[in-house]
């Protein structure tokens, strides 16, 4: 499903759900606004305009006492329910022209997945053996043969994959002046690489792995990332996204 077609059923969701007897506490709520959330802030980041001023809507009273009916509350969450579609569909004819521009930029090589890494051998060869049971080839840069080029020279000729799979590992520390104590980072040129690839190929055909407590850079706010830990399925269900043709039933663990 693409994030066009994603926000168009959040839309008509929100339409259902607002002329049923739903509150802020059902579970079909929930559900909707998790994934509201999660395509926005893939989209716009954590950080947005966007996404904070979304998450600004109220789906419930503000001042109640034991004595309010359930009516009231429902009809709180029904109106919650009309901005929150109100606000979404002003993205729509964005999202559509973004996924129409990318459809036709995005000619990369479909039977290829690039990984970029840093120093965790273990885990790019785990990536690598999801990748391959798939049928797929993934593209390690080191392993390629040089030809006399430099590692830009050797980006563009190897980066031909639709997608990559970018690995922040803990591998560097740092800090800015101000800061007492170093944080995890990813090694410079995975950060480097990763940004390589979302101006190539779209941020929608980029997702990251990236250990617990990493530090992002800002400017990659909005790439899908998943975390370290039982990571194999939500990075099928990626690929997917990107228009990887995925067979669940090949996954090995």
């Amino acid at each position: 499903m693409t994030d066009f077609e994603a926000l168009q059923q959040l839309c008509n969701t929100a339409d259902q759900l607002s002329n049923k007897y739903t509150s802020a506490s059902s579970p079909d709520f929930k559900a909707w606004k998790t994934k509201a959330d999660r395509l926005l802030i893939r989209r716009f980041g954590e950080d947005s305009y966007e996404f904070k001023s979304f998450n600004k809507i109220s789906y419930s009273l503000s001042l109640f006492t034991t004595s309010t009916p359930d009516s009231a509350f429902v009809e709180a969450c029904a109106s919650g329910l009309r901005k929150a579609k109100a606000v979404l569909e002003t993205y729509l004819d964005e999202f559509s022209d973004q996924e129409e521009s990318a459809s036709i930029t995005n000619i990369g090589d479909f039977s290829k997945v690039f990984i970029v890494h840093g120093h965790d051998g273990e885990l790019r060869e785990r990536v690598a053996r999801i990748i391959e049971r798939q049928g797929l080839k993934a593209v390690i840069l080191n392993e390629q043969s040089n030809h006399g080029q430099t590692i830009i020279e050797k980006l563009e000729t190897e980066g031909s994959a639709a997608g990559a799979v970018c690995l922040f590992t803990a591998d560097d520390e740092g800090k800015s002046r101000v800061e007492q104590s170093a944080k995890p980072r990813a090694r410079q040129n995975v950060v480097f690489e990763a940004g390589y690839f979302i101006g190539r190929l779209g941020r929608e055909n980029i997702t990251i792995l990236v250990d617990k407590g990493i530090e992002i850079p800002s400017d990659l706010q909005g790439v899908v990332y998943t975390g370290t830990d039982n990571w194999e399925f939500s990075l099928l269900k990626e690929l997917r996204s990107m228009g990887y043709s995925i067979d669940f039933n090949k996954m090995d663990f």
